[in-house]
Order: structure tokens, then C-alpha cells, then sequence
């Protein structure tokens, strides 16, 4: 189905299954480890397979959910 307003084709059903998929184990997986572990591996996982700016950018997350937790206190 095309969108007429961007003119650009919608996401397939099978691409949501795959980000649903994906979603599901990320919840998954911070439920058992906990957040701040799972972007640690995942930045290292950026770090060694991508690059370190792309490392940087998903360790940033931490920093920022840790100044959230410091307004709300």
C-alpha cells in the first residue's frame, strides 16, 4: 500500500514481526539482567563490530536515564 502523503510504501507485515521479535527478547532480557547491562553489551557490541561513535551514542542512553532518575529525586 502506498502512502500518499510521503509517497513512500508502508512497512510489510513480516518487517513488524521482526521488530516485534526483537522488542519481545530486549524485554526479555532487561527484565533478567536489567537495563543498564544490556546497553553496556550492546554498546560493546556497536564498539567492536560497528564503530566507537555508534558506542558512544548507546552508552549515552545511561547517562541520560541516569540524569531522569536525578530530576525525579
Amino acid at each position: 500500500m502506498l502512502n500518499k502523503k510521503n509517497k513512500k510504501d508502508f512497512v510489510k507485515k513480516p518487517e513488524f514481526i521482526v521488530i516485534n521479535n526483537i522488542y519481545d527478547e530486549l524485554y526479555r532480557l532487561t527484565d533478567k539482567y536489567g537495563f543498564e547491562q544490556v546497553i553496556m553489551h550492546l554498546g560493546e557490541v556497536a564498539r567492536k563490530q560497528v564503530s566507537r561513535d555508534l558506542a558512544s551514542r548507546i552508552w549515552g542512553a545511561l547517562k541520560l536515564e541516569n540524569r531522569i532518575k536525578n530530576l525525579d529525586n
